[in-house]
C-alpha cells in the first residue's frame, strides 16, 4: 500500500481535528489496483474507531498507517512540513465508496465500484489483491490488518447504494454499516430464536442507524416483541418521532417492573456500562456492538465482560479458530461482529439470496429514513469536512442528519493552485 495524494489525518493523542496530509505521488508502478475514493460517510461509528483505534483486537489504525517517507502536513498557509508524522498522526478509517481507476487484478475492471473501509482521502492503492471466487469480493493483501477490514464489496449499478442511484445512495452510504449491522442483528436474533424466545428486545443508542435498522426490521416482520430503546434527552424527540419503540428510557432508568428475570435480550450500541449493570437480572443475553457514547474503557460495557466472554471476543476478532470453536463458548456477553452473521447467512441462503435480501432491507430503511426526516449534509470542501469531523467527535451531529464527505472534490483546487 502507498500513501494517498491527499488525505486527512488526526493526532493520535487528541483525535479531535483533521489536518491535510500531502504525498508528492500516489502512483506506484507495482500496485495491482488503484482507486479514486468517491465519497465516505461520517457517523457515530467513526468515534468508536478513534477510541479503539490502537486497542486489540480492533486495531483500526493499522488499516492505513501514516508514513513519514514522502509525506507532509499542509498548514493553513499552504506550506508543507514533515517530521515524525508516523509517531503523531493516524488515518481515521471511514466506510465509503471507491472506484477502480487502474487494475492488474484478473476479473476486476476499471470503473467497478466497491464499498470498503477506506482512509479519509482522495485516492488509495494496494500492492496486491485478489477476487474471492464465491463472493466476487475483492480482498486486498495486508497481513498486519484485521482480515475483516480487507474486504471490498462490489456495488452493482442497479443497487440503491450505487452512486447512480441519486435518491438513495447518500443515505445508504452514510447509514452503512448501520443498516447492514442492524440487518445482521435482526437475522442473528431470528436464527437464535431470540435466545430462548425472550419477549423483550432492549436497544441502546436508540437514535443510531444500527438501532433504527434493527427496530425497523423487528416491527416490519411483526414478531410481537416489546422493543425498548435507551437514548439521551437530546435525542428523545427524534426517537419518539420514528414510532419504532414501545418504551423509551434514559440511560439511568431501569427496565420496567413488568420485565421479569431473564426476559430480555439487550443489544448495546452505546457502550454505557450502566445499562447492563442496572438490569443484569432481567437481561438474559447481551450483544455489544460498539461504544458510540465514547465511555471510558473502565466505564464501558466491555468492562462487564466475564473472563470467558473476553477470551471469546479476542478469538472471534482475530479469526484464529473456526466459528464453531468460538460458538462453543456460550457466554452471557458477546461482542457482535457482522462478518460472522454474513458468513452464516451466505452459507444458509447462498450468495444471491443474501445480496437480494440485503438490498430489499436497505431499500426499506432508506424509505423509512425519509419519513423520519433524515437529511443529507454534503461536505465538499476542506473546511466543511474538518467541521463535520469535529462535530462527530464531539457527538453534536443530530441523528436526523447524514454526513457525506468528498475529499477528491475538496482538494481539487490544490491541483491548479
Amino acid at each position: 500500500m502507498t500513501s494517498q495524494l491527499y488525505s486527512f489525518v488526526t493526532e493520535k493523542s487528541s483525535k479531535k481535528t483533521l489536518e491535510l496530509l500531502q504525498s508528492p505521488s500516489n502512483s506506484s508502478p507495482t500496485a495491482e489496483i488503484k482507486f479514486k475514493i468517491l465519497s465516505a460517510g461520517l457517523t457515530a461509528n467513526n468515534k468508536f474507531y478513534l477510541d479503539f483505534g490502537e486497542k486489540a483486537p480492533f486495531n483500526f489504525f493499522k488499516c492505513y498507517p501514516v508514513g513519514d517517507k514522502d509525506t507532509s502536513i499542509i498548514d493553513p498557509k499552504n506550506e508543507a512540513t514533515s517530521d515524525t508524522l508516523a509517531d503523531t498522526y493516524v488515518h481515521p478509517p471511514v466506510w465509503g465508496l471507491c472506484q477502480v481507476i487502474e487494475s492488474k487484478v484478473e476479473g476486476v475492471a476499471e470503473g467497478t465500484v466497491y464499498r470498503a473501509m477506506l482512509p479519509l482521502g482522495a485516492h488509495v492503492e494496494f500492492e496486491k489483491a485478489h477476487l474471492e471466487p464465491k463472493t466476487d469480493n475483492l480482498v486486498v493483501h495486508r497481513p498486519t490488518t484485521n482480515p475483516a477490514y480487507n474486504a471490498f464489496i462490489p456495488i452493482p449499478p442497479n443497487s440503491v447504494c450505487h452512486p447512480s442511484s441519486e435518491a438513495t445512495c447518500a443515505v445508504a452510504l452514510t447509514c452503512f454499516p448501520g443498516i447492514v449491522t442492524g440487518f445482521g442483528l435482526y437475522f442473528e436474533l431470528q436464527r437464535k430464536n431470540f435466545y430462548g424466545d425472550r419477549d423483550t428486545i432492549v436497544i441502546t443508542s436508540a437514535s443510531s442507524k444500527v438501532a433504527l435498522a434493527l427496530a425497523l426490521y423487528l416491527k416490519h416482520n411483526q414478531h410481537g416483541k416489546k422493543i425498548i430503546g435507551y437514548t439521551s434527552d437530546k435525542h428523545r424527540g427524534f426517537v419518539e418521532g420514528t414510532k419504532l419503540y414501545d418504551t423509551i428510557l434514559g440511560y439511568d432508568d431501569a427496565l420496567p417492573a413488568e420485565a421479569g428475570p431473564n426476559s430480555a435480550v439487550c443489544v448495546d450500541i452505546s457502550g454505557k456500562g450502566t445499562v447492563f449493570q442496572n438490569n443484569q437480572d432481567k437481561i438474559a443475553k447481551l450483544l455489544v456492538v460498539g461504544n458510540s457514547s465514547g465511555s471510558p474503557e473502565k466505564e464501558s460495557t466491555f468492562a462487564n465482560f466475564s473472563f470467558f466472554a473476553t477470551v471469546k471476543m479476542i478469538l472471534t476478532m482475530t479469526m484464529i479458530f473456526p466459528t464453531w470453536v468460538t460458538n462453543a463458548l456460550n457466554t452471557k456477553q458477546d461482542l457482535y461482529l457482522i462478518f460472522v452473521t454474513v458468513e452464516a447467512l451466505t452459507k444458509d441462503w447462498g450468495t444471491d439470496k443474501y445480496l437480494k435480501t440485503l438490498e430489499d432491507y436497505t431499500k426499506l430503511f432508506c424509505t423509512a429514513a425519509k419519513d423520519w426526516g433524515v437529511k443529507v449534509r454534503d461536505c465538499g470542501s476542506e473546511e466543511s469536512i474538518q467541521q463535520a469531523f469535529q462535530e462527530i467527535v464531539e457527538g453534536t451531529v443530530p441523528p436526523s442528519e447524514c454526513v457525506v464527505v468528498d475529499v477528491a472534490k475538496a482538494v481539487e483546487h490544490r491541483k491548479t493552485s
